[in-house]
């Protein structure tokens, strides 16, 4: 169908305007879609790393919780509600084994986010006289785990009252909840000054490059200068490399002078004057090779071109030249619809079908019949 031709020009599915901090969140996820699963995981190392050296500031969020051991006895399913007043305060839902395993179902920091589905290592119990303690991290075998704002979850640490496990088994537990975020991120912030201040031009109104931006941001922050350039010198360094180059078709100089050919090789060369088959490379060969392709062609021709005539929401297939080529060309849909050039190609391509005895008709009923219509070259075989 014309609607779903590629080459079909389609109204935008929608159309984003950035109307200020609410859209932000949406605008960096799909910026974030043309970075790689590995860049992450370099700038998370980098960051966790980096810690230690740039004294990264720590907050600690606290909130009452309630404590009820599993059949186990070894399993406490959390339930943690902070004050909402509190200025760092939080709310969980976790399972935490004493034998050294645990999961936050969901762990809400308020206004600064939430994260979900959290696999924790539990280190062993402490315990004292007057109180019981488990300290658990997130699991880093992938990424750290983060809020929006890049603040990273360092750990929780859960704190009870009673000497021995046993002094509540058979009912709830009150205890005492400490999550400790690290604001490592902050050192990208600062690297994104640093990129800005001495390569503007990487972060300016252009498309994003990843592979030019991202060695620049990581050596920023430590990394390696030769291994992120092997890393990234694949994408953009072409050094040593030869220019791109097509298979040049085989070129008559007499077609390409003969004058009823020349609107085609103005307006369809660019997809059809190649040594490959796909777009149906009717111009290239000797003349009488490319006058017998275009007598082939010369019905599906006759439709495409006719397709110009038809108004767009009606059109059952995509003229040619496509609409989207218009601009390269040089002119526009409403010019080239009436133009004297599509005319003559119109006029040539009708003739050379009543020479074949082919049908010349742009009815309904050929646009229905068109992939019964005889091909532009002929089988390989």
């Amino acid at each position: 169908p014309p609607h779903l031709d590629p080459l079909t020009p389609r109204p935008p599915r929608e159309i984003l305007r950035f109307s200020g901090a609410m859209d932000t969140p949406r605008i960096i996820s799909g910026w974030a879609n043309f970075l790689a699963v590995d860049d992450f995981r370099t700038l998370d190392s980098l960051l966790v790393r980096s810690e230690a050296d740039a004294g990264v500031q720590r907050s600690v969020y606290r909130a009452q919780c309630t404590a009820r051991r599993a059949s186990s006895n070894s399993r406490f399913n959390l339930q943690c509600t902070g004050d909402p007043g509190a200025e760092r305060s939080m709310s969980l839902v976790a399972q935490v084994e004493e034998n050294g395993s645990g999961r936050i179902d969901w762990l809400s920091f308020g206004p600064a986010g939430t994260v979900r589905d959290v696999n924790l290592d539990v280190g062993p119990a402490q315990r004292s006289n007057t109180e019981s303690m488990l300290r658990a991290a997130p699991k880093t075998a992938a990424l750290s785990t983060r809020l929006p704002d890049g603040r990273r979850l360092a750990g929780v640490t859960i704190r009870w009252s009673g000497k021995d496990r046993q002094d509540s088994a058979s009912g709830t537990i009150d205890a005492q909840l400490e999550a400790i975020l690290v604001n490592d991120f902050a050192l990208v912030h600062r690297a994104i000054d640093r990129v800005l201040e001495h390569q503007p031009a990487l972060l300016d109104n252009v498309p994003l490059m990843r592979a030019k931006l991202m060695p620049a941001l990581l050596a920023e922050l430590g990394a390696p200068g030769e291994s992120m350039s092997r890393t990234f010198r694949c994408c953009v360094d072409d050094t040593g490399m030869p220019a791109p180059t097509l298979d040049a078709p085989e070129i008559d100089a007499v077609v390409v002078a003969e004058e009823r050919l020349r609107p085609f090789f103005r307006y369809c060369a660019t997809c059809h004057f190649t040594a490959e088959r796909f777009p149906p490379n009717f111009l290239s060969g000797k003349a009488d090779q490319v006058t017998e392709n275009l007598r082939r062609c010369a019905p599906r021709m006759l439709v495409r071109l006719t397709a110009w005539e038809i108004p767009p929401d009606h059109r059952a297939k995509t003229p040619m030249p496509p609409v989207t080529a218009m601009r390269a060309l040089g002119t526009s849909a409403d010019q080239w619809a009436v133009s004297k050039e599509l005319e003559a190609m119109r006029d040539y391509v009708e003739e050379l079908a009543r020479e074949a005895g082919q049908a010349t008709e742009t009815s309904a009923g050929a646009y229905q019949n068109y992939e019964a219509l005889p091909s532009c070259l002929p089988s390989d075989s």
